[in-house]
């Protein structure tokens, strides 16, 4: 997969705080495992002649690396890290450390001497911060997008703002666009240039895509008390054009909005819910707690480079799915197209079980689901690695850490690897060169402290 797509930078806006461990796993080669789909849906019909490897989960392949990256210790405590980004001669982090005037978003930049095994700590270029303004107390760490060909501007920040940041934006909720340049390290912190409110509600997801100087940010918001609803506001340079407006069809309750550029324009995704039909009590059955059971599935709408829909929704995986989160990264070898992993659930218990399903979009048109081989999972989501080599990353089993090597089409090179070196970790970044098989991947890492987080490297052997 290639190294500095916007799309293989801008992992999940949704699991950015190491609470939630990342995972991580290595291979030899495997195949993909069918997965049936609803009869008369849309959503593309299962390849029955693939079959799943026998090979289990393999022992660890990754270990740390004796690379340290100084963190400014006034900012050390009490700290999220979010996705990397990699600039011309630098990494870019969103973060959110807190103050005394309460949690602030900001950027943190690092040097790519990483990317030669030299520790920024022994060159003398620690991290770098740049704080942007206050944000929610629940919001997620800013995200980061390259805003390729735009002048004087490496990449978009997108935060939540606390209080409107002093703009008057009535009962709305604030998200912010940053223009990053090397210009925003050295004077005042950078302003917003751009606003975008959005209507409260229990949802912070939001996501934003550029396409040459063409972006849109999605959002979703409550339409009505038991639906949700997917909006989109396209920008041009520093504004947005038009207003806001919705591209998730009326029948579906979505929310969890994720975009990628495609082409000219823009392939936007999200999870589709329906209730499940309500069953008679059986006294069999255990009383658990908590909220009616739907079944969740992803859908899919491509939009022209003006955020405007430009083709039908379409449904990625089964709609008798329990799909619950789920990652996407584009590709640009040997085609343009999508990678999506799901999270589905199935009948699983308390936040384990289920499996992983991987479709591809090519040209618009979804592939055959296929389903990752795993031995179960723990809690969270799945998650992609890009850099020099791919690599998706989850929780099993007794939360610890898995790790799959993957191809450059999304297939994995062989079984997932059982990683204990990433537990309580969530991996960010390939570092390096460009990947050979059979060679070592040096991965940057966010780690869990107990009192806030810590980056490191860690090293894994390719199958």
């Amino acid at each position: 997969m290639p190294a500095d797509s916007a799309g293989a930078t801008r992992r999940t806006a949704l699991a950015v705080a190491l609470a939630v461990a990342g995972s991580p796993a290595a291979c030899r080669k495997t195949q993909d495992v069918p997965v049936a789909v609803d009869a008369g849906s849309n959503a593309p019909a299962a390849d029955a002649g693939v079959v799943q490897s026998a090979s289990a989960v393999v022992g660890p392949r990754c270990g740390p690396e004796d690379t340290s990256v100084a963190m400014d210790e006034a900012r050390g405590a009490d700290v999220e890290i979010g996705d990397a980004v990699p600039t011309a001669n630098a990494y870019a982090l969103g973060a959110v450390h807190r103050t005394a005037q309460g949690r602030v978003a900001a950027v943190m930049q690092i040097s790519r001497a990483l990317d030669t095994g030299s520790s920024p700590d022994a060159s003398g270029e620690p991290a770098r911060w740049l704080d942007l303004a206050p944000t929610l107390g629940d919001a997620p760490p800013p995200l980061l997008v390259p805003r390729p060909g735009s002048p004087g501007a490496d990449l978009v920040a997108a935060a939540y703002l606390r209080g409107g940041g002093g703009i008057d934006r009535g009962a709305a909720r604030n998200l912010a666009l940053y223009a990053i340049s090397s210009a925003s390290w050295a004077g005042a912190p950078p302003q917003p240039f751009l606003i975008v409110p959005q209507q409260h509600d229990d949802s912070l997801a939001f996501d934003l895509a550029f396409a040459g100087s063409s972006g849109v940010v999605v959002w979703d918001e409550g339409a009505a008390p038991s639906r949700g609803v997917i909006r989109a506001l396209a920008l041009e340079g520093e504004a947005g054009l038009a207003v806001a407006h919705d591209i998730s069809p009326p029948e579906s309750d979505a929310e969890l909005p994720k975009i990628e550029p495609d082409g000219s324009g823009f392939v936007a995704m999200w999870i589709a819910r329906r209730p499940e039909p309500t069953r008679p009590f059986d006294a069999a059955e255990p009383e658990v707690p908590g909220e009616t059971r739907s079944f969740g599935w992803l859908e899919s709408v491509r939009l022209d480079a003006r955020g405007a829909v430009a083709g039908p929704v379409r449904a990625l995986t089964a709609a008798s799915g329990h799909v619950s989160a789920y990652d996407v990264v584009a590709i640009a070898s040997p085609e343009h197209a999508l990678v999506v992993v799901a999270r589905d659930d199935g009948e699983s218990v308390d936040g384990s079980g289920g499996a992983l399903v991987r479709v591809r979009i090519v040209d618009d048109l979804p592939e055959s689901p296929v389903e990752y081989q795993s031995d179960g999972l723990g809690r969270g989501a799945p998650a992609f690695v890009e850099g020099s080599g791919s690599f998706l990353a989850w929780v099993g089993p007794a939360e610890q850490a898995r790790l799959l090597s993957l191809d450059r089409s999304g297939a994995p090179l062989g079984p997932p690897s059982a990683e204990d070196t990433l537990n309580d970790a969530r991996p960010l970044r390939v570092l390096g060169g460009p990947a050979t098989a059979g060679a070592s991947a040096r991965l940057l890492v966010a780690a869990s402290t107990g009192t806030g987080a810590a980056l490191r490297v860690v090293v894994c052997r390719r199958p």
